[in-house]
């Protein structure tokens, strides 16, 4: 037998040797295909029309580009595993129950919950002392369950290991994530050992690359297996940037053969044009012994960041664990990071991306078919000049297994004044002492109105016109009956499993596992309050004050400024309806040019209302491209 050497750079630790497998070893590597790896069937559910099924089908496979492509997550990325070119092994859970169509549940070759193992061929094991089994993954998890199981014997006998069990409901490992387990106490000084990955329940998939068996634990792995998003809104309106205030926490593991005593936890927030690092803070690791797994590490409450200053664009909060002067074992999973954006305050009202759908799962069933609601938070700067009434709200829904799920259901719409900040916490109950309800909206939907943006009159709690208070902090949300979803992209909110559906109101500031945080892969609810302007001119301001050029406009018009006295203003663009599509505060202007960017706006007539302390001009922009 050959066996190969892994060489550290730069750590003087002793080297890792590989006593079986390896980047040439095609059973290593399922260069082209399993090989030598038998892929056994266990269980199926029953299809739709109640039929058994064979539990052969319950196969593991060949996947030559190493992704999850069949299913749910078909434009997903691949694994990146050392040998990912030479493809890898896959149970795609979801395309063996949907064979590849959305929704179409228990219609594949394998409905599920199914069960199927992968298992390796003899591996003589004689004469090794300490036996470490590694190997490259790729698992996203709704309700499954993943094992190693190892025999001595040529599969007479299996020792159970399980792993994954941190990853929750629509979770998933980094497409890097690599494991390391010690079987020694099976495999060591045994010619016939055997290997078989198990995966048993319901959806999504398990990729398996570079099974690797080896003599000692790699010295250096340090990893970090998720990271918590403190961000409230994925689009953060400039003006209300300076209200956010971010804590961070990291979840990671010592998956090397040493206590790590000198390691630190780093988060940066980055520019994502130009790279260009813009805060950052470390915090020193207290030990982490061998083999500990799911550590929560949380900043304390003085390392906090606030992005007041930042100027529009997208960032990323960047998460790094490491240790000084050492390279760890599989850097790729010493790092971290999720985006959010700074707008132009032109999404003030605007909470995550258009068409997430999403709920929350109560429990380990997660089937949705509580009713449930999502809010998050809005407020009108202070500052702010010009009045505004909230017109209606702008969402999206979807059912839960068909279009017809919306049929003679309604969706409703609450707003809460904020009135103490005890209000910010893991679960509401509203007017409870925090909140005050101060308005509502409700519309009825039909199956026309699955994945589509549905729009909800809304009015205040006496029939009348939402007149937004500046300065005041509300919670809008959503209630959905049972059986309904928001969007259609197929992410789940991962709510805490404590909660009880008696707690209906889940705030984007959701605190969970450790930290406040959003939700996981930016997946925010979408939900949008559209601001109409709410006076004509009473006071007009002199015709001199408030010129535009070019007008008609292509890609920008300059507003240009020239008041009797100095005052605050804002700067409102809406559509001749009155609809706001943006506003920008100013301090104490009298004379000034700001050009706005139009590019974005279609052709066609729009409003530009400056709002003073002395009154107010609106004039007509023509755009033309």
């Amino acid at each position: 037998m050959t066996c190969a050497v892994l060489a550290f750079a730069g750590t003087g630790l002793m080297a890792q040797t590989i006593i079986w497998g390896g980047p040439t070893d095609p059973n290593s590597s399922f260069a082209g295909g399993l090989n030598d790896w038998t892929a056994v069937g266990v269980t199926c559910s029953n299809n739709s029309g109640g039929t058994a099924v064979p539990g052969s089908n319950a196969s593991w496979e060949y996947k030559a580009d190493a992704s999850p492509a069949g299913g749910a997550y078909a434009g997903t990325e691949p694994m990146l595993s050392p040998t990912a070119a030479n493809g890898a092994a896959i149970f795609n859970s979801d395309r063996l129950d949907n064979n590849g169509v959305v929704g179409a549940f228990l219609t594949g070759a394998c409905p599920s919950p199914h069960k199927g193992y992968l298992v390796s061929p003899i591996i003589d094991m004689s004469g090794q002392s300490t036996v470490i089994l590694t190997f490259h993954q790729y698992y996203r998890n709704y309700q499954a369950r993943t094992t190693v199981e190892v025999s001595g014997n040529g599969g007479q006998n299996w020792t159970e290991f399980l792993i994954n069990e941190e990853i929750e409901l629509g979770a998933s490992t980094p497409r890097d994530s690599k494991k390391s387990i010690d079987i020694s106490s099976i495999a060591a000084n045994q010619n016939d050992v055997q290997i078989r990955f198990v995966f048993d329940g319901d959806y999504y998939f398990w990729l398996i690359d570079d099974v690797v068996l080896v003599n000692s634990f790699a010295q250096n792995s340090l990893s970090m297996d998720r990271h918590f998003y403190p961000v409230s809104n994925l689009y953060i309106p400039q003006g209300l940037a300076a209200g956010e205030s971010y804590r961070f926490s990291a979840r990671i593991s010592n998956e090397g053969g040493n206590e790590v005593t000198d390691a630190f936890l780093k988060v940066q927030i980055v520019a994502a044009v130009g790279g260009a690092i813009l805060w950052e803070d470390s915090l020193a690791l207290d030990p982490i012994p061998a083999g500990t797994t799911g550590l929560v590490v949380e900043f304390p409450e003085e390392i906090t960041y606030s992005p007041a200053d930042l100027a529009p664009g997208q960032y990323f909060i960047r998460y790094t664990v490491y240790q000084p002067g050492i390279t760890d074992n599989l850097p790729s999973d010493n790092v971290r990071q999720s985006t959010f954006y700074i707008t132009e305050d032109d999404d003030v009202w605007q909470s995550g991306e258009l068409r997430t759908y999403t709920r929350p799962c109560f429990d380990q069933d997660c089937t949705g078919t509580a009713p449930w609601a999502w809010g998050t938070f809005f407020f009108v700067p202070e500052e702010t000049v010009e009045e505004y009434r909230i017109g209606s709200v702008t969402t999206s829904v979807a059912g839960e297994t068909s279009a017809a799920d919306l049929s003679g259901k309604s969706v409703d719409f609450f707003m809460l004044e904020i009135l103490s900040e005890d209000f910010f916490g893991d679960g509401v109950t509203p007017e409870d002492g925090t909140n005050t309800f101060v308005g509502l909206g409700s519309t009825e939907i039909s199956a026309e109105d699955d994945q589509e943006e549905i729009v909800i009159p809304f009015e205040n709690i006496d029939e009348e016109d939402f007149i937004v208070e500046k300065g005041v902090t509300y919670f809008g949300y959503l209630s959905m009956p049972e059986g309904l979803l928001m969007g259609y992209d197929n992410q789940y909110i991962n709510t805490p499993l404590s909660l009880t559906e008696g707690q209906v109101i889940f705030t984007s500031r959701l605190f969970f596992d450790g930290s406040f945080q959003s939700t996981f892969g930016n997946a925010m609810p979408y939900i949008q309050l559209n601001l109409l302007m709410t006076a004509v001119d009473n006071t007009p301001l002199p015709e001199y004050a408030v010129t535009l050029f070019p007008n008609p406009a292509g890609n920008y018009t300059t507003i240009d400024l020239k008041l009797d006295q100095t005052s605050d203003i804002t700067i409102t663009i809406a559509d001749l309806n009155g609809r706001v599509i943006k506003f920008q505060n100013f301090k104490a202007v009298q004379n000034m040019q700001h050009s706005f960017d139009t590019t974005t706006l279609s052709n066609g007539a729009y409003l530009v209302r400056v709002a003073t302390e002395q009154g107010t001009s609106t004039k007509k922009l023509m755009i033309a491209k």
